[in-house]
């Protein structure tokens, strides 16, 4: 339920969705998380070195990521929770997201990570910020079915994994910060389409344009807008084949296509699913 505050519009609940930006109440969350993971089972004064898993989990935060001497790390537990509590409640957002990014490819899979994507998906969704943790990524996405729909099509594995590997690069490309690369995002996103319904259509030479008529049980209207959508990633300004500086691609633009690949992906994994077992 939302508070008083905010139900009686003393909160601007928009300015707590604005992009390329983390909220006081987002970070201290972020960091609760981190520290609830790492740090809440010892004693602040535990000497580091006498924990095997904290003392690895230090030295690649201070080495891989912060890129600090390995001997820099505090002696005790309670000082490093400090420094990296200070950089999450401090640092550039966009390097706060890093750190979030960088736990997430080093720990998810280890016992005890497994709430993880889910804690801080959770505090993100809760403070209504912009970004979203989709395919082991933080990404700007503001509506929960868009994030479901790459992420259902970023988990396809199987005859689909080619296709689900272009999506996570789309994503990571539109996802980088501070300077974004929404035109390879979109191509990424487009080279997902074509490598399902190269699957789909068991033809690897030609173009998504004809792979499409090769499939059969495609609706129609669905097969004509997505050539629409393919020549419009094809035309003059260049977004894959010409590339040419002067074409500018938004974000709105970006996000609409990796959405839009993610939802045909899946349409066509789905539709003929029969075909392909």
């Amino acid at each position: 339920m939302r508070r008083f505050s905010e139900r009686n519009g003393y909160v601007d609940l928009a300015s707590l969705e604005r992009p390329e930006w983390i909220s006081e109440h987002t970070r201290n969350r972020l960091w609760s998380i981190v520290f609830m993971q790492v740090f809440e089972r010892f004693n602040r004064a535990a000497e580091i070195r006498h924990n095997i898993k904290l003392k690895l989990y230090c030295e690649k935060v201070w080495y891989q990521f912060f890129r600090y001497p390995i001997d820099a790390i505090p002696k005790y537990s309670g000082d490093a929770a400090a420094e990296i509590k200070a950089f999450m409640l401090q640092g550039v957002w966009y390097e706060v997201f890093d750190f979030v990014e960088f736990n997430l490819a080093k720990f998810s899979a280890n016992n005890g990570w497994q709430g993880f994507v889910k804690s801080i998906n959770r505090a993100l969704e809760e403070e209504r910020s912009a970004y979203r943790v989709v395919g082991g990524m933080v990404t700007l996405l503001r509506d929960v079915e868009e994030t479901a729909e790459i992420k259902q099509a970023i988990d396809n594995d199987g005859p689909f994994a080619a296709s689900s590997a272009h999506l996570k690069a789309s994503l990571a490309l539109y996802s980088k910060r501070p300077d974004p690369d929404y035109r390879n995002a979109i191509k990424e996103a487009i080279s997902a389409v074509e490598s399902a319904c190269a699957i789909i259509s068991g033809s690897n030479k030609d173009t998504l344009g004809q792979t499409l008529k090769k499939i059969d049980g495609l609706h129609p209207a669905m097969r004509d807008s997505f050539q629409k959508l393919y020549g419009y990633t094809s035309d003059g300004s260049g977004i894959r084949h010409a590339m040419l500086e002067e074409a500018e691609i938004s974000n709105a633009e970006a996000r609409f296509m990796i959405v839009a690949c993610s939802a045909f992906v899946n349409y066509l994994i789905d539709s003929t699913k029969s075909k392909i077992a």
